[in-house]
């Protein structure tokens, strides 16, 4: 359906507002894709800006940023930021980008009420399946030491290598055709015992 200059009066004075297109889809009465192309449009002939004005929010003040860098330098996640300084989590991040604190790649963080205890198990339980520290580690995304002092408290051998026997398939050894050849014989073996089954 064609815009009129009604409805287009009305995006223009809502866009440069800074309301959002499911906004002011819902004002005008339109789809969001019209909304989209509506505006893409206007942009191509000059009539809007390409940056959409800032939405409300205010200026961080010194006591958020003292607020938000204690709770990340902390190890609280950027949802919990949200929470205690009452802005957006896409705030909290931005801000965290420009004040440099973000953090390196996602360390092993135990979900349930007792993350210490469930770290302790995920330890324990891969340490009996013959793991050596720094594998366990590895797979956690922990400290190598940290993974360590663990099983220190936990009386286990911290410097133990890994006791976990690894079986080389046959196949790797092979090349493309004995390769085929070797799935083949595994695929139509395993069907004929099901029809077997199925006959008997």
């Amino acid at each position: 359906m064609k815009w009129s200059e009604t409805e287009t009066d009305l995006l223009l004075r809502m866009y440069a507002k800074g309301a959002t297109n499911q906004i002011i889809a819902q004002h005008i009465g339109r789809s969001m894709s019209s909304i989209g192309s509506k505006i893409e449009l206007l942009r191509r002939e000059g009539r809007i800006s390409i940056v959409r004005p800032r939405i409300g929010g205010t200026d961080w003040t010194a006591a958020e940023e003292d607020k938000l860098r204690e709770l990340w330098m902390g190890g609280e996640t950027s949802y919990v930021c949200s929470i205690e300084l009452k802005r957006p989590r896409s705030s909290i991040m931005s801000k965290i980008r420009r004040m440099g604190m973000l953090r390196g790649p996602k360390t092993f963080r135990p979900k349930g009420r007792y993350p210490e205890f469930n770290a302790k198990i995920s330890i324990r339980k891969r340490y009996d399946n013959g793991l050596s520290s720094t594998d366990i580690a590895g797979l956690l995304k922990m400290k190598v030491q940290a993974v360590r002092d663990i099983l220190t408290e936990m009386g286990c051998d911290p410097h133990r290598n890994n006791t976990v026997s690894y079986r080389v398939h046959p196949c790797w050894s092979m090349n493309d055709d004995d390769r085929r050849q070797y799935f083949y014989e595994k695929f139509t073996a395993g069907w004929k015992e099901v029809l077997q089954r199925l006959a008997a």
